[in-house]
């Protein structure tokens, strides 16, 4: 049952602990209530970091996408190596210090990169710059002399590797093609008894129509009726 009261969340509110405390009133008195929450102010409402920066003095083109960068630490980014991408995340001048006390680094020891600020005055350069550097030398390489400098980081698995993770490839589903072909699909959030006792192999997607027939005969279109509405275009 849906009763009082009657709850409009708006932005910034608790939307699932609304949803666990309507669960919780269900399950003591029989009814819940219901939960209007506007989608348009869910997602304004994650834009609370950048909309405030518009009225102290940020221009607009530093709000926009910033693909892999961080728009106020610097530097955070994605790095070609020799071999691979490496994603690095400094959020501090302590760290900053970290990396470019380590010899592969040195070069980008400058006052003028000493301070977030500075980095970030000149970001378009200091970037360019940091992957001339890594892609004179391998991941590894560079992932060593990170872990040397304790500085964040993180391999980039290119998308035809990421099914051969030893953690996805336990868990992926799979269906077979119709012409043979095993196809890996994504993990599912959570197992289930009937994806267990499948094996994680789903049935391939029908063909379009393929079912109307068996589908309208269950719930009771007879047979004549179906043929009728395929003549006239109805069903497939």
């Amino acid at each position: 049952q849906c009763g009082p009261p009657f709850i409009d969340l708006k932005a910034g509110d608790e939307a699932f602990t609304q949803v666990i405390l309507a669960l919780a009133q269900r399950a003591a008195g029989g009814e819940g209530r219901r939960i209007a929450i506007s989608m348009t102010q869910v997602a304004v409402s994650w834009l609370h970091t950048f909309l405030p920066m518009l009225d102290m003095g940020s221009p607009p083109e530093e709000l926009r996408r910033a693909g892999n960068e961080h728009r106020q630490f610097i530097p955070v980014n994605a790095y070609r190596t020799r071999d691979a991408y490496v994603y690095v995340a400094i959020g501090s001048d302590a760290q900053w210090g970290r990396l470019v006390r380590e010899p592969m680094f040195r070069s980008l020891d400058q006052e003028r990169f000493a301070t977030n600020e500075g980095r970030r005055r000149d970001k378009g350069e200091l970037h360019r710059s940091i992957e001339r550097i890594t892609r004179e030398h391998t991941f590894s390489e560079v992932e060593k002399t990170l872990r040397t400098a304790a500085i964040p980081h993180s391999p980039i698995t290119p998308i035809e590797e990421v099914m051969d993770l030893p953690s996805v490839r336990a868990s992926a589903l799979r269906t077979i093609a119709p012409d043979g072909t095993v196809v890996r699909l994504p993990p599912p959030a959570v197992s289930t008894p009937y994806l267990e006792q499948i094996d994680g192999c789903l049935p391939f997607a029908p063909a379009y129509g393929e079912h109307t027939e068996p589908v309208l005969a269950e719930v009771g279109v007879a047979a004549s009726e179906i043929a009728a509405l395929k003549a006239e275009g109805v069903v497939a």
